[in-house]
């Protein structure tokens, strides 16, 4: 529930600083005169992500598909947030709801950033204070210095709140699964007053920990949004196949399916210090793929590889109506994209 109200409080904010962005550079009218056209493509058809260039178009589709479906569906502080939900049906609704609601909340942000991006570069003191090293302090300085000051206080505090909440997820997240696989490693059945005390020393750890690498976060990717999606992607694929392996089949074993997320991960890792001109979305198919191909490899070279049925059929996919509304919707943003700057400007 408190997510929900950040989400609403966020998106509010991006809202309000479009509108307020657009009232500083002298309206619509004078943003299309100012804004540089080649912000407006949205599509790159010229790279397929192999050749040091990023965000080509078919790296965006198959990396972002792997990517998505492995946060929505395997994400722990995702499985949290479905786990609120009242019942089977409504998480159902939910997630469909999300999947045509994500592209016009993102659609808000790219918007409020494209102009007030646009009001920086046009307004030399403006783009004085952005440290070139820091290009996400962009919002921060325009928040403090062009809205007033009630409207400014409730933006800082729901920035700050959103930013406690993703990382208290998080945390509480990696806390769980660290005191599940305790109990499950160790065989022990802990109370609930134990589970909670342990709980707590593991979020400690973990929060140091997440401290910790903060420091260096900034070496990663020149944005945020850009650095926590790359180290995402050395693990969104090679995840997102050891649940489908273990939904999927029954015939494969634990061992075999952590020898491939292993290999998988280390995998993109190698992508990610020697092979620098692949994009960084292939790596979430590319780990998927290599997770699924070694698993399987040490199913087949193993002796009781016959003893049971590869395939299950556990996996309920969405319905017919479902599906055809997301291709639907997935053509007509693609259309959308292409024509953006037509419709823009």
């Amino acid at each position: 529930y408190g997510d929900a109200v950040q989400m609403i409080l966020i998106v509010a904010g991006a809202v309000i600083c479009l509108g307020f962005g657009l009232y500083h550079i002298g309206g619509w009218s004078s943003f299309t005169e100012l804004v540089n056209t080649q912000r407006l493509t949205t599509l790159n058809l010229n790279s397929n992500g192999f050749d040091g260039a990023g965000f080509g178009l078919l790296p965006m589709i198959f990396g972002g598909i792997v990517l998505y479906a492995s946060y929505y569906g395997c994400d722990q502080s995702e499985a949290q947030r479905s786990l609120a939900a009242k019942s089977l049906s409504d998480l159902k609704k939910i997630i469909m709801t999300a999947s045509f609601l994500r592209f016009p909340i993102t659609m808000i942000y790219c918007l409020a950033g494209l102009i007030i991006g646009t009001l920086a570069l046009t307004t030399p003191e403006f783009i004085e204070q952005i440290p070139a090293e820091h290009p996400d302090w962009m919002m921060p300085i325009f928040i403090i210095n062009y809205l007033p000051n009630g409207i400014l206080g409730l933006l800082l505090v729901a920035i700050l709140a959103a930013a406690m909440s993703s990382l208290s997820s998080a945390i509480n997240s990696l806390s769980a699964v660290s005191v599940e696989d305790y109990c499950r490693i160790t065989g022990k059945t802990l109370s609930s007053e134990t589970s909670i005390k342990v709980a707590k020393y593991a979020g400690v750890f973990w929060g140091a920990v997440t401290l910790t690498l903060s420091f260096y976060a900034g070496d990663i990717a020149p944005t945020i949004i850009e650095a926590i999606n790359k180290i995402g992607s050395v693990c969104y694929g090679p995840i997102l196949a050891t649940f489908l392996l273990g939904i999927c089949t029954s015939g494969i074993t634990a061992k075999q399916v952590n020898t491939g997320l292993i290999i998988g991960v280390l995998s993109n890792i190698y992508l990610w210090l020697y092979q620098p001109q692949i994009f960084w979305f292939w790596w979430n198919l590319s780990g998927f793929i290599c997770t699924v191909s070694i698993a399987c490899c040490f199913y087949l070279l193993s002796s009781k590889s016959t003893n049971k049925p590869f395939f299950t059929a556990r996996l309920k996919l969405l319905t017919a109506t479902n599906t055809t509304a997301l291709i639907i919707w997935f053509f007509f943003l693609l259309g959308f994209c292409f024509a953006i700057e037509s419709l823009l400007l």
